[in-house]
């Protein structure tokens, strides 16, 4: 059985972080909330065998053929789209594994290249920090608490999404191991 807890887990950690700090502006209890995340990780690594695996796949692909095939063909993409891409439609997403779903940032890299990809990352960023200065600027006590509780939906959708985006975005330029039981 797989264990596949972690992204769920991660998604409430962030949004919770991030609505803490939004709504005390201490920078304090983000520091806090940032050690206390890499004391889980180092215990998750030791503790966890498939954490573990994860990781050590993540830091050398090419050494592991099998686990590490995913990873290996996203690399390829990344590679063969270069800084401007192959052109939109002329790329093989069909090599990559699970492209439509888990590793669709790795096909669209490979079409329209880093300029292509840092775009998309730019645009999430600015969402998010739209969604999260709009949550800054609200008067009352409860407004920031609010905008990101999921019954209410002023800003929650800023947290969300750079909770969601960055272990999709991350994982497939090696930035960070990937999040599903793969």
């Amino acid at each position: 059985m797989r264990v596949t807890s972690g992204p769920s887990l991660s998604l409430l950690f962030t949004v919770s972080l991030i609505c803490l700090y939004v709504s005390t502006a201490r920078i304090s209890w983000l520091i806090i909330g940032l050690g206390l995340l890499g004391v889980v990780v180092v215990g998750a690594y030791y503790e966890l065998p498939h954490v573990h695996t994860r990781v050590v796949v993540w830091l050398h692909p090419f050494a592991y053929p099998d686990t590490g095939y995913q990873m290996q063909q996203s690399l390829f993409s990344f590679g063969t789209g270069g800084i401007f891409g192959t052109g939109l439609g002329t790329g093989h997403p069909d090599l990559v594994p699970l492209a439509r779903t888990d590793f669709i940032v790795a096909a669209f890299a490979e079409e329209t290249g880093l300029l292509g990809i840092t775009a998309v990352i730019l645009v999430y960023l600015l969402i998010v920090s739209r969604g999260l200065r709009i949550a800054q600027l609200t008067r009352d006590s409860f407004g920031p608490l609010a905008s990101r509780s999921p019954s209410r939906c002023r800003s929650s959708s800023s947290s969300v999404a750079s909770a969601t985006s960055y272990p999709k975005q991350g994982s497939l330029p090696h930035c960070c191991p990937t999040a599903g039981p793969r």
